[in-house]
């Protein structure tokens, strides 16, 4: 093995060369010509196996075939490969992909809305199940039971409950902490007076939400959430011919929960 310095035309090289069919210090005057730095290369050139040389510089690799070539000819074909090899750019690692999503989250909060009426604030509380269908996209259920506005028309009480039920789709990106949720909403709703269900029915409509999950990786995470949910009619609860109670066209609501990672 020889271990060679030289600086030739203001590019230092030092060659580490063994086991090659050829003089090193041709290598290395016919590097240093060609380098048009003033760069220090550290180069290493070892036998890569029958007719081969393995070239190293600065973390790249490269192996050069003599096709039976030594000497002066060997010498020039490996001076080439590493002039080549020095000035090429190494080229960058690609990013690790993100990792998947959860392939299921099972979710939990109570929340509170707020109609377009501005009337009394409506109270529920939802469990939700999200599943991964492709990538960042997924499949979306949930139910919930809560009351509405209450009200007394010559004394006597009426109340509104609601069984929302909800469909839909979801996008949640892997860069971001947020789910993104479009649902169909099916909401069951009953309306009580005289301690008896007095009115009943289902109400249409569809829900849009934002759920932030914190923190992103755990499996078991804070969620805030908050969405609009719109529906296609309104219904009107009535005692004695007076107007109790009434549904909402448009309600917006906020909830704060948990969610926990069922299927990673």
């Amino acid at each position: 093995m020889q271990l060679l310095a030289a600086s030739v035309a203001q590019a230092a090289v030092r060659l580490d060369a063994s086991g090659i069919a050829c003089d090193p210090e041709e290598i290395q005057r016919a590097v240093a010509l060609r380098i048009p730095d003033e760069r220090e290369l550290q180069i290493k050139v070892r036998a890569a196996g029958p007719g081969e040389a393995r070239i190293s510089i600065e973390g790249k690799t490269r192996v050069v075939r003599l096709d039976g070539k030594t000497g002066s000819q060997a010498a020039r074909r490996l001076a080439l490969a590493i002039v080549d090899l020095a000035l090429t750019e190494a080229q960058p690692l690609p990013p690790p992909p993100p990792p998947d999503e959860p392939r299921a989250v099972l979710s939990a909060w109570p929340t509170v809305g707020i109609g377009n009426s501005g009337a009394q604030p409506w109270v529920s509380g939802r469990v939700s199940a999200s599943v991964r269908l492709w990538r960042f996209l997924r499949g979306t259920v949930a139910i919930g039971y809560g009351g509405g506005p209450t009200a007394s028309v010559d004394g006597v009480d009426v109340n509104l409950q609601t069984l929302p039920l909800r469909v839909g789709l979801a996008g949640r990106p892997p860069e971001f902490p947020v789910e993104v949720r479009v649902d169909a909403l099916i909401e069951p709703y009953w309306g009580r007076a005289y301690g008896a269900v007095r009115a009943s029915g289902t109400m249409f409509g569809v829900g849009a939400a934002a759920l932030f999950h914190l923190p992103r990786r755990k499996r078991l995470q804070a969620v805030i959430a908050t969405g609009l949910d719109v529906f296609a009619s309104r219904v009107e609860l009535t005692v004695n011919g007076q107007t109790a109670l009434g549904t909402e066209r448009v309600i917006v609501w906020v909830g704060v929960g948990l969610a926990g990672v069922v299927v990673p």
